[in-house]
């Protein structure tokens, strides 16, 4: 164990090291002769001349100013002289951003470690309990170690100073973080205003240009960008495959060096020899020629075949690769493209930003969209066994640099390691600098990794190789030192600990490790950026350079490497720092100065570099900053969660929850950092663009953009060579009845197509029906349910409506088979084991016969697994053909039904929110100003949201004939009050343009530079408003999602109690129990059958009854602005509260906190185990309640027993006119929030009991079919859908389904190992993995149509339009579309009309 005194040999080391390196690059640097490597910046900007060109001939090579070795130092304030909007010009903006991430550093740590040395130390200080366990137990400890949190006893009230300092410690950097996001935010905004023209700003990236039999790559991609963005497209280049010319030009470079060094050889050279070289493998052997004849012959050889192969790419089709860089005549033109779908396939015509041509890494440009997924897959699983398995070197490394490992490994030198100095050397350097050394060839290998995953640009790759260093050096360096033993062993650890115990034992280890991190920071941090600021191998190779091939002072500057900031290897360093700082403050703070040392060191050091070294490669606009904020959060989560940790250690019970709130409030303020700052990293708002758009044209109106960017995007290659040459029956009764017509067939009166058979007729028949015939055939509203094709389905009920019944159909399309398959294969299979009739008779263990037809029946370790092995495969590859091919169906259906439907309003309207506040101008006169401004082309007109909310609900004061009178008067005078009052205009609009296109566009880019203002998103059709929720502010939106993501947890763990209780009360142990009376009738055979198979469902079920309601009130208070989105966050919530209460809840006896506590206090590997065993035993009751809620429930729905109920007592008491009996139907709708989740549960219990208890198949494959049929039925006689989505629901469908059929794998891994299944249980691990490749897959193929409309189907459909309608007036359709409803006055005459009227 280190002392203090090991640290400081260890410090004396390191910072004489990093004094020598400054010393020696002092001295370098005067130097003539390296004045192109120290200074090769300036000599780049052509500002710099060499001061070897003049002046005597030793002053040539060394300088004899005396003066400027005493002012060695001198670099260090030049270095910080430079002001930061100077740097920006000088060295861009991603240099500037990237030192400011070591500013973060000293910002954060300054302040933190003068609170923990004046608070925290003298707390841990003035505590015995190391020296008392050292008395007692024999326990050594350090002088650090009396400094940490180690030296505070068990229970101690002390603890309470470091919760609280943990508490100011996470806000001080909270608050850090908020204004360098505010500050960068705004430095990206004023750069890329400010910026020069550069060819990025007027370019997009266009891949997975599809092919076209009758046309080249140049000719479809000048067409359709013609054809979809005819008044900004101007001209492309398309991406030619151009690696074997890339090759001949650098193996003639190659060449042309080796000449050069023979000729240079030749001239120095005192005799008339000419230089020889072998012609064999890299010139070891093969006959020896002459050196500057051979290289001349290749040289001339390459020159003849490089024009030839440079022809060859220009002429021949097959090496243009699928990709183009499209311009366009302006920014905003360029904007649009770049952040908008194009085609109705989203795997084709992928447009994105283009690279700067510098950023372009050309190789990956041409890769299918396929290959990429499979590709990032293939990187995602290497980067895994990377990872771990890179821990077992680095173990051993570092135990051969600690004593102990010395002293085992080499015992002969024990005794010069028990030398004092030696053994401080060992213990305060050592370990550091092997772990240091281990790690040199990791950055090669991850970016060799980022290149393989296909991205486009060298930003690109830098930001993906530095996350994934972060993430090696979270597990390696971090947990990888604190845990001992190999990656294997840590993981073995982790997945047999439970949740719980993970953090408590990273908690304990990491005190005992702070000495190991001082001696990591000093190697790598203090004398690792001295050792940067030397440059030494880019000095000997600028001297072997010049020195064998310089002729030119163009050879010259190529001879130079100047290097740059190398941001995917100093970013995760950096990061490691701040982890390391966080994470120690409030445990050992001894280890911040170190820390605050290095962060200084580093600032000064990379400033000089920048300033007269790197020339960087690129240049993103701090695009990187997302990353960087998003790291140091997780180091902020992780330290507080290791602080949990370890406070758990100490027993501080009554402390320790007090921390549970700092990772919730930090994981907040990430989410809102996120929202707020993050679009405009992301995104170009279009009122940037326009901007400056309009400002350059103002200055050069003359402006040939053509040929400025002609060539900015030529492959570099043909660069290269122009300088050498120069993409139910109860319900049968009651339908029949004329009396219930307008229940029962509510629909077809709404439409106007059915007339009442009470109006004609004898009297009795007006009521009930005397055709005996049609009793007879009481049942024939199944097949007249089924008649109706799909196409005239969508016509009659919308996209919806017939979208929603397929999922009933993909319930019969995967489980019929199944259930075949299992009922074939798996039950017989099952039923022939004899395992419970063995252990009925050995261990008097009572079994039914479902559980003989069960997997519960089959023996430990028996080959018979295998079968449910294979099946397992069989229907998860089932299923996923079946979600693919419905996924690829309804994403099909919803553009045909975009592209045919009729016009409606929201495809010419955009809905803004958030407007922000002006003095001078109303938000109508503001939202008009806005969009005629950034929006000239395409803006119509616009209408402005009232509140709405005032006086009382008149119908409910019908009868009082004066009230009304009063109210006659009140609603003009508070309607035209509300109109005039600028306080009931909400900060919102439906903004309206001239095409669907202009639309398009506003609807999916971003319009102002602070994203969280002029917030756009598509209009939900008029029907689908939910009006109150137009005008919450943005802040108050994201409190607001947090406190219901709360609630949410609590309602769903506190609602299991009530569920348990009931559910115990409706079993027949629960009624002896509790009601010992009722034994004598519990007992009897027909009651206990009820008891066991009808009443836990039904107590479940009628449980329930109250929580869609509680769901949708959360939903509106989390501020939804439409109802479709609405009932998909219910329908989201109530599926989470199904798996938990319904499903996992019946499988654990208890409530939800001994739910809880049982999951969290059990190993990783064991919760599969748990549920696995629990869910055949609960087979029965999911049949029960699936007959209840499914069978009955299904059955009760097509009655409708409430609205009919409701129905004949308004028309008995309410109704006067014809339109008083239409108001007094009440249809209702699908009910998407109750209904699909109920859906989504059958679908988990089929998946789950599949393999495991396929019986339960039967009843599910039956509650699909009677499913179907029923709401086939509802809704093309009764449903009146409230709004139309265009199927909107479907990707939260299948992702529902998918992640059903994860969790059916996962446990039954568990259930097999439950078996003792060894062998055939890891066979299942493939199957998670690939279910999630297929989501991510059908995610990124199918779910852009979904959420976006492309541009090229919305220019088709106005063009369409355009000629059928020529003199169309689109403003007088859409002026009235969006009123709030409050204002609409609809009369009769009104309902034949093409816009929505809502009464």
């Amino acid at each position: 164990m280190a002392t203090l005194g090991d640290i400081g040999v260890g410090a004396s080391i390191n910072i004489l090291s990093a004094f020598l390196f400054f010393l020696v690059f002092a001295f370098l640097r005067l130097q003539p002769f390296n004045d192109r490597v120290y200074f090769p910046k300036w000599y780049f900007k052509g500002v710099r001349d060499s001061p070897t060109r003049s002046g005597a001939f030793v002053s040539k090579f060394v300088n004899l100013d005396y003066k400027s070795y005493v002012r060695f130092l001198n670099w260090m304030p030049e270095a910080l002289k430079m002001p930061e909007p100077e740097l920006i010009d000088h060295a861009g903006l991603d240099s500037a951003v990237y030192l400011r991430i070591y500013l973060i550093g000293l910002k954060i740590f300054v302040p933190i470690a003068l609170v923990a040395w004046a608070v925290l130390v003298p707390v841990n200080w003035t505590n015995n309990s190391l020296d008392i366990a050292a008395h007692l137990k024999n326990v050594t400890s350090s002088d650090i170690d009396r400094l940490s949190i180690s030296n505070i006893p068990e229970k101690s009230q002390r603890l309470w100073t470091h919760i609280v300092v943990a508490y100011g410690f996470t806000f001080w950097t909270c608050y850090v973080l908020l204004k360098e996001y505010e500050k960068v935010a705004n430095m990206r905004l004023h750069f890329l205003a400010t910026e020069k023209r550069r060819p990025d700003q007027f370019t997009a990236l266009v891949r997975n240009v599809p092919p076209d039999p009758d046309e080249s790559v140049s000719e479809l991609v000048e067409h359709f960008f013609l054809v979809n963005h005819p008044d900004h497209y101007l001209t492309h280049q398309v991406v030619y495959n151009a690696n074997k010319l890339a090759k001949l030009v650098k193996k003639k470079k190659k060449m042309d060096n080796w000449l050069v060094y023979y000729q240079n050889k030749l001239e120095r050279s005192k005799t008339s020899v000419r230089p020889l070289t072998k012609i064999g493998f890299l010139g070891l052997w093969g006959k020896k020629v002459d050196a500057i004849e051979h290289y001349q012959s290749e040289i001339d050889k390459l020159k003849k075949e490089i024009p030839e192969e440079r022809e060859k790419v220009s002429n021949d089709p097959k090496s243009i690769v699928a990709a183009a860089f499209v311009s366009f005549k302006s920014r905003w033109g360029a904007a649009v493209c770049a952040q908008t779908q194009q085609s109705r396939n989203p795997t084709i015509w992928l447009t994105e930003w283009a690279p700067e041509p510098r950023d372009i890494y050309w190789p990956n440009l041409a890769i299918p969209y396929v290959e990429l997924t499979v590709k990032r897959l293939i990187m995602a699983v290497a980067f895994f066994f990377l990872t771990f398995f890179f821990m077992i070197p680095i173990a051993f490394v570092q135990s051969l640099a600690s004593i102990e490992g010395l002293e085992k490994a080499a015992p002969f030198l024990k005794p010069i390691v028990e030398q004092k100095f030696i053994k401080s050397v060992i213990t305060g350097f050592l370990p550091g600098i092997a772990l240091k050394l281990f790690l040199i060839f990791l950055p090669t290998i991850l970016m060799i990794m980022a290149k393989f995953e296909g991205y486009t640009s060298r930003s690109s790759l830098e930001r993906r190789a530095a996350s994934r260093y972060y993430l090696f050096s979270l597990v390696n360096v971090f947990l990888g030192s604190i845990i001992a033993g190999s990656a294997l062993e840590q993981l073995k650890t982790f997945i047999h600990q439970s949740p719980s115990d993970i953090p408590v034992t990273i908690g304990t280890a990491v005190p005992i490790k702070a000495t190991f991190f001082i001696t990591y920071i000093m190697v790598d941090g203090w004398a690792g950026i001295a050792a940067e600021i030397l440059m030494l191998k880019p000095l000997i190779i600028y001297h072997l350079k010049n020195t064998f091939l310089v002729k030119t002072d163009k050879d010259r500057e190529e001879a130079m490497d100047p290097g740059s900031i190398g941001f995917n290897t100093g970013e995760p360093r950096i990061q490691l720092y701040i982890l390391l700082g966080l994470v120690y403050a409030t445990l050992t703070p001894v280890i911040l100065p170190f820390i605050i040392v290095f962060f200084g060191l580093a600032y000064v050091v990379f400033r000089h570099q920048i300033i007269n070294v790197y020339n960087q490669e690129y240049e993103s606009a701090a695009a990187f900053w997302p990353d960087v904020h998003g790291r140091i959060v997780s180091a902020l989560l992780i330290s507080q969660l290791v602080l949990l940790g370890l406070l758990s250690t100490k027993k501080a019970a009554q402390s320790t929850p007090f921390l549970l709130a700092l990772p919730v409030l930090t994981f907040a303020f990430y989410k809102y950092c996120q929202g707020r700052f993050e679009p405009a990293f992301v995104r170009y708002p279009l009122q940037e663009a326009k901007m400056k758009d309009t400002l350059e044209h103002a200055r050069e109106p003359n402006l040939n953009l053509k040929g400025y960017l002609q060539s900015a995007y030529v492959h570099p290659v043909f660069k290269e060579c122009d300088d050498d040459d120069d993409d139910d029956d109860h319900y049968s009764f009651e339908k029949l009845q004329p009396c219930n017509d307008r229940v029962y067939f509510a629909k077809w009166y709404l439409k106007g197509v059915r007339g009442s058979p009470t109006r004609s007729g004898t009297f009795v028949s007006k009521f009930v029906n005397l055709d005996y015939r049609s009793y007879v055939r009481f049942l024939n509203w199944m097949p007249e349910a089924l008649k109706m094709p799909e196409p005239e389905l969508i016509d009659h009920a919308g996209l919806d409506s017939a979208v929603y019944l397929r999922i009933y159909l993909i319930g019969l399309k995967i489980f019929v088979p199944i259930a075949f398959v299992a009922w074939v294969i798996l039950i017989p299979i099952n039923w022939t084991s004899n395992t419970l009739d063995i252990a009925g008779k050995q261990a008097n263990i009572t079994s039914t016969n479902i559980d003989k037809l069960s997997i519960s029946n089959i023996p430990d370790r028996s080959q018979r697994l295998w079968t449910h092995v294979v099946m397992a495969y069989a229907f998860t590859f089932w299923t996923c053909c079946v979600l693919l091919r419905e996924y690829e169906k309804v994403a099909t259906m919803r553009l045909h039904f975009l592209a045919t439907d009729k016009r409606r309003p929201d495809k010419f309207t955009a809905l803004v929110r958030n407007v922000p506040p002006d003095l001078e101008e109303s938000v109508s006169e503001l939202v008009e100003h806005f969009f005629l401004a950034n929006h000239p082309d395409h803006y119509l007109t616009h209408q402005t949201g009232f509140l709405g909310l005032w006086g009382k609900k008149v119908d409910a004061i019908e009868h009082y004939q004066s009230e009304i009178v009063k109210m006659k008067k009140e609603i003009p005078e508070e309607r035209e009050r509300v109109k005039n009052d600028p306080k009931s205009i909400m900060a919102a609009a439906f903004v309206s343009f001239k095409s669907r296109w202009g639309a398009a566009v506003c609807a999916q880019t971003q319009q102002s530079r602070n994203p969280t203002t002029w917030l756009t998103e598509w209009a939900p059709e008029p029907r689908d408003v939910y009006w109150p929720n137009l005008a919450i502010p943005y802040v108050k939106l994201t409190v607001k999602k947090l406190i219901m993501a709360v609630a949410f947890v609590f309602l769903t763990l506190f609602s299991m109690i009530p569920i348990a209780f009931v559910q115990s009360l409706a079993s027949v142990e629960g009624l002896k129990k509790e009601a010992p009376f009722l034994n004598p009738i519990v007992k009897l055979k027909f009651i206990k059958s009820v008891m066991t198979g009808f009443l836990p469902g039904i107590a479940l079920k009628l449980f329930l009854l109250f929580l869609p309601t509680i769901l949708m009130m959360m939903a509106k208070f989390e501020g939804y602005p439409s109802r479709s989105s609405l009932e998909r966050r219910v329908a989201s919530r109530y599926y989470l509260f199904s798996l938990m209460n319904v499903f996992l809840g019946s499988i654990f006896v208890g409530s939800a906190f001994d739910q809880l506590y049982t999951l969290i206090h059990q190993s990783a590997n064991a919760i599969p185990e748990t549920i696995g065993f629990a869910i055949p035993m609960k087979a029965t009751f999911f049949m029960t309640y699936i007959m209840v809620d499914g069978w009955a429930g299904i059955a009760a729905e097509i009655l409708m027993l409430l609205p009919l109920i409701i129905y004949h007592f308004k028309n008995t008491f309410l109704v006067k006119t014809d339109k008083d009996r239409e108001e007094a139907m009440a249809p209702g709708s699908i009910g998407f929030h109750v209904g699909e989740p109920r859906i989504q549960l059958y679908i988990l219990l089929g998946f789950v009991y599949s393999t495991v208890t396929p019986v339960l198949l039967l009843f599910i494959i039956v509650f699909f079919g009677l499913a179907y049929a029923v709401f086939r039925h509802q809704i093309v006689n009764v449903y009146s859908q409230e709004y139309e989505s265009g199927a909107a629901f479907w990707p939260d469908v299948h992702g529902r389904i998918v992640c059903a059929l994860i969790i059916s794998q996962l446990l039954l891994l568990g259930l097999l190992s439950t078996k003792r299944a060894a062998l055939a249980a890891p066979f299942l691990l493939v199957l998670p993995v690939s279910t999630i490749v297929f989501y991510k897959y059908c995610a990124d193929r199918f779910e852009p149509a979904f959420v976006r409309y492309p541009l090229q189907e919305a220019k088709m459909k106005d063009d369409l339009e355009h000629a059928r309608d020529p003199d169309l007036n689109v403003r007088d359709y859409l002026q009235s579309a969006y009123v709030h409803p409050v204002f609409k006055v609809c009369d009769e005459d009104d309902e034949d009309k093409e816009h929505y009227c809502i009464v």
